[in-house]
């Protein structure tokens, strides 16, 4: 195969990967996948509720809760900036929650860091038996999803 063709067809498995998301409330997907960078929170971050790595979790479960290694980031300075993503199985699609991430307490929470801060946001009811991956993306695009954990169900 001719260098370009590999070159185009890597460009093109990756503009598959970071599909672009549609709908009228934003997307956490950049419009031009080839130049968007790593979503960059300024700190450590990882899922809390579920634990990541957790199994048999309740399909019902109806939010997320992330940690942050402090607040001062752009995600706890903004957080309606920010928003989470699911992938169910491991070639599924990446689809934005389409929610909002909210400040909230969890004094009995796992604390990863010296100094944690919790956002959480609303899901969907999940598939049963599906490993999903969550990623933390901004709002309206401009970088693509970081993977901050998993969980089974």
């Amino acid at each position: 195969m001719h260098p370009l063709s590999r070159t185009m067809a890597a460009l093109g498995a990756l503009a598959v990967l970071c599909a672009c998301g549609g709908g009228g409330g934003g997307s956490i997907f950049n419009p031009n996948p080839i130049a968007a960078t790593p979503c960059n929170p300024g700190t450590s971050v990882t899922i809390s509720q579920p634990q990541s790595g957790s199994y048999s979790v309740p399909t019902t479960i109806g939010s997320i809760e992330i940690v942050l290694a402090g607040n001062t980031n752009p995600v706890w300075s903004n957080p309606s900036g920010w928003t989470l993503a699911l992938q169910a199985g491991y070639n599924g699609a990446i689809l934005p929650v389409n929610g909002n991430l909210n400040p909230t307490s969890d004094p009995n929470g796992p604390h990863p860091y010296s100094s944690d801060f919790y956002l959480n946001e609303s899901i969907p009811q999940l598939q049963s038996g599906m490993q999903y991956s969550v990623y933390l993306g901004q709002t309206y695009g401009g970088c693509t999803p970081v993977q901050i954990g998993q969980f089974n169900t």
